[in-house]
């Protein structure tokens, strides 16, 4: 037993001194490694330094080598941006314009249209046949809108169309007389007679006559119809004549309301 124990003794006490040794081993080795660690890290830290000192010192003058050029190719991107922008604003502008003047011009020919279509239109006399009324050249307005809300009167003025015998349509101008299921009757005094009455015209200059064996009378105006005269009755081709017979609603173009021309004479016509 005292062999085992001082064998066991001596075994823990010859390991003792070697663990200690070890002990004492591992320390040097960690402080020469620190020691070398220390001088690698100063050393790279101080080229480190150096290296951005030297990068810092390059680095205006290379920025002062191209400053001149380089702001110069600034200057000129900006101009040309610049420029570039100020053209594209213009062309912008031009359309702009350009688009505002079509619809101007398209509501305008549109106003202008529905005017001559529904409203009202210019037309220019021609002939004698309507004579002290108006006269060959007289330019008159013609309300095309009236007849929409009312029927046509007896005196009213109207323009409606008529086809010559070479096929070319022309416009007419002529004054109501009869309007549709009057009786219109022309006596040998040269007056007319609406359903047996005189009817008082004091527009005419000269007496009207019946023209021939054209229309039977006394002459009862068709339903729907009117029976115009011209007020130059000796030089009229009237609904005395049967190639131009009552006019039908339907043809009516409108009402002859206003003289334009010439200018000493613009005013309403009666």
């Amino acid at each position: 037993m005292e062999n085992r124990n001082r064998d066991k003794s001596a075994e823990t006490s010859s390991s003792r001194p070697s663990s200690k040794n070890d002990h004492h081993v591992k320390d040097d080795d960690l402080s020469t490694d620190t020691k070398n660690l220390s001088e690698l890290m100063e050393f790279d830290f101080d080229d480190i330094l150096m290296e951005e000192a030297l990068l810092d010192s390059e680095s205006p003058k290379q920025e002062a080598d191209q400053g001149p050029e380089h702001e110069k190719t600034l200057t000129a991107d900006a101009d040309a941006d610049t420029q570039r922008k100020a053209k594209n604003k213009k062309n912008r502008k031009l359309v702009r314009d350009i688009l505002s003047w079509v619809k101007e011009l398209a509501i305008a020919v549109l106003i202008v249209w529905f005017i001559l279509s529904f409203v009202a239109q210019n037309n220019k006399v021609i002939g004698s046949s309507m004579q002290p009324t108006v006269y060959e050249n007289d330019m008159v307005i013609v309300n095309k809108f009236i007849y929409r809300f009312k029927d046509p009167a007896r005196g009213d003025i109207i323009i409606f169309p008529f086809v010559e015998a070479n096929g070319e349509e022309v416009h007419l101008i002529k004054r109501i007389i009869g309007l549709p299921g009057d009786t219109v009757d022309i006596g040998d005094d040269g007056n007319v007679y609406i359903n047996g009455s005189i009817y008082k015209e004091d527009y005419i200059l000269v007496k009207t006559t019946k023209s021939g064996d054209q229309v039977s009378y006394p002459f009862t105006v068709p339903e729907g119809e009117y029976f115009v005269l011209g007020d130059n009755r000796g030089n009229s081709k009237d609904s005395r004549y049967r190639e131009v017979g009552t006019i039908a609603r339907s043809e009516i173009i409108g009402k002859a309301s206003f003289r334009i021309w010439p200018l000493n004479e613009i005013g309403l016509l009666r």
